[in-house]
């Protein structure tokens, strides 16, 4: 589907020829070409109650290729958290960061060292270092199948 003109508004899309997408925020990346450039960003969350260091969750195997946009992280209780991301592919484990991040409330990550993910691999919460008590973590990951 050709799209002439198209108007991003909250996640909806109204297509000229009076097509209507809803419910999923989209990536525009081309607004003159094919439908098919138009990407929606999925999400994938995790709680975990009372997360220790050396917790090596694994989250999902996405089944298709992807890339991470987005990964927000939120602690509940402690002084702060160390954490990191892996994908564990068929040649090794592959961290989305190459240094952990320290996290001691909320916080939004849009930067990867490794944010592309091939179907095959398995995405893990790592957790390398904590101080104080945590009663729990939030963890959203947000992406686009490529």
């Amino acid at each position: 589907t050709d799209i002439s003109a198209a108007a991003l508004t909250s996640g909806f899309v109204m297509v000229a020829n009076g097509s209507s997408y809803a419910g999923r925020a989209l990536v525009a990346s081309d607004l003159t070409g094919n439908l098919d450039s138009l990407k929606p960003e999925l999400t994938k969350a995790l709680y975990l109650e009372n997360p220790i260091n050396g917790d090596d969750i694994p989250m999902w195997e996405p089944g298709v290729d992807i890339t991470i946009t987005k990964i927000v992280v939120q602690t509940l209780g402690g002084t702060s958290t160390t954490i990191n991301f892996k994908k564990r592919t068929s040649g090794g484990d592959v961290n989305l960061w190459t240094t952990d991040k320290v996290i001691t409330n909320f916080v939004e990550y849009t930067s990867f060292d490794s944010a592309a993910c091939a179907g095959g691999d398995y995405i893990h919460y790592i957790c390398t270092g904590k101080v104080g008590v945590s009663t729990g973590i939030k963890l959203t990951i947000t992406y686009t199948e490529d």
